[in-house]
C-alpha cells in the first residue's frame, strides 16, 4: 500500500500540472535613447588617392636591409601613424609574387597637418640581383590601418605609377592661413605623388575663384624642405572663394630634377576631404587665357 502522505503528494503534482498557464508575454519596450553615433566625424570615407614608384633614396638604402625602391601611398586624410606597420601593406609584383615592405613611414612631409602620406621600403630579396629589381605594379592595406579619426582603411588598394612616370599632383585642399602662408587671406595645399622642389623659375599656377577670376599665386610656403617633402603650399591674397588651380608642366620637380605633370584640380574645402573629385559645383573653367579671364560658367 502507498501511504498517504505520498500518495496526497502524487495527487496534487498532477492537479498542479495540469493547471499550469504560461506567464504573459511583457510587451516589448521601445527605447528611446538616442541611436549610437560613430566616433569618427561624418564625412566621405577615406580614400587611397595615388601611389607612385620611386628610386631609394641615399637615407632611404641606409636602412636595416638593402632598400632598392620606395613606394609612396597618398591617402585623403592623415592617417593614424600608431597603427602603422609594413605587414600590413602587400605589393603585387609583374610576375605575380606579393611581397610586404620592409618598412612603413610617415613621409616624406613630416609637419603635423601633412600626414596623408605613406612611405613603404622594398628590399630586393632575390638570389640573383644581376637583373634590375621588379617595381610594383599594385599596393592593397590588408592590415588595420586607421586614419586619425579612427576609420579602418583595410582593403583600400591602388595600383602603382611606375618610377618612369613624371611626378603628378594628387590633391589641392583649402588650408587655413593661421598654420600656413601666414599673413595672406587663402592658401592652397598640393599633394604630390611623391617628394618634389620648386625651381626658382616654374611657371606659376593659376587659381580659379568662384566669383571668376583667376591669378597667380602671390606666394609660397613649405618650400623650406627641398627634395624631401610632397606638399607644396600657394599664397593668395584678397577676397573671393576658391574653386580649381591648374598647375603647368614643370610646376616642382622630383628628386632625379625630371619636371612635373600639367595638372588641373578642384580645390577641396578645408577639413577632412573625400576622394579627390570635383563636385558639380566646382566644374573645370573651360578656357583659361589670362590671369584676368572669367572662367565660363
Amino acid at each position: 500500500m502507498t501511504p498517504l502522505p505520498r500518495l496526497a503528494a502524487a495527487l496534487v503534482a498532477v492537479s498542479l500540472a495540469g493547471c499550469y498557464v504560461a506567464p504573459l508575454e511583457r510587451p516589448a519596450r521601445h527605447s528611446t535613447a538616442p541611436e549610437p553615433v560613430a566616433p569618427f566625424a561624418v564625412g566621405p570615407p577615406t580614400a587611397l588617392l595615388a601611389a607612385h614608384a620611386q628610386p631609394a633614396s641615399a637615407v632611404d638604402r641606409d636602412y636595416a636591409l638593402p632598400v632598392v625602391g620606395v613606394v609612396y601611398v597618398v591617402f585623403s586624410r592623415s592617417i593614424d601613424p600608431v597603427s602603422l606597420a609594413p605587414h600590413r601593406f602587400v605589393l603585387a609584383l609583374p610576375n605575380g609574387q606579393r611581397v610586404s615592405p620592409v618598412g612603413a613611414f610617415l613621409g616624406p612631409a613630416q609637419e603635423r597637418d601633412e600626414h596623408r602620406t605613406v612611405e613603404l621600403l622594398l628590399a630586393d630579396i632575390r638570389k640573383d640581383r644581376d637583373k634590375p629589381p621588379l617595381e610594383p605594379i599594385s599596393v592593397t592595406v590588408t592590415g588595420l590601418i586607421h586614419d586619425d579619426d579612427g576609420r579602418e582603411l583595410e582593403g583600400m588598394s591602388a595600383d602603382v605609377a611606375p618610377q618612369a612616370r613624371p611626378v603628378f599632383a594628387v590633391q589641392a585642399v583649402a588650408m587655413t592661413t593661421a598654420t600656413t602662408c601666414r599673413g595672406f587671406d587663402h592658401a592652397v595645399r598640393i599633394y604630390w605623388s611623391a617628394p618634389v622642389r620648386r625651381p626658382e623659375a616654374a611657371p606659376a599656377p593659376l587659381v580659379a575663384f568662384l566669383e571668376g577670376m583667376q591669378v597667380p599665386p602671390h606666394g609660397y610656403d613649405d618650400v623650406d624642405e627641398p627634395g624631401d617633402d610632397n606638399v607644396i603650399d600657394y599664397c593668395l591674397r584678397g577676397p573671393g572663394n576658391l574653386r580649381w588651380i591648374d598647375l603647368p608642366a614643370g610646376a616642382v620637380v622630383d628628386l632625379r630634377g625630371v619636371p612635373s605633370e600639367k595638372a588641373g584640380l578642384a580645390i577641396q574645402p578645408h577639413g577632412p576631404p573625400g576622394p579627390a573629385q570635383a563636385p558639380a559645383a566646382l566644374v573645370r573653367p573651360q578656357t583659361i587665357a589670362t590671369p584676368t579671364a572669367a572662367p565660363a560658367s
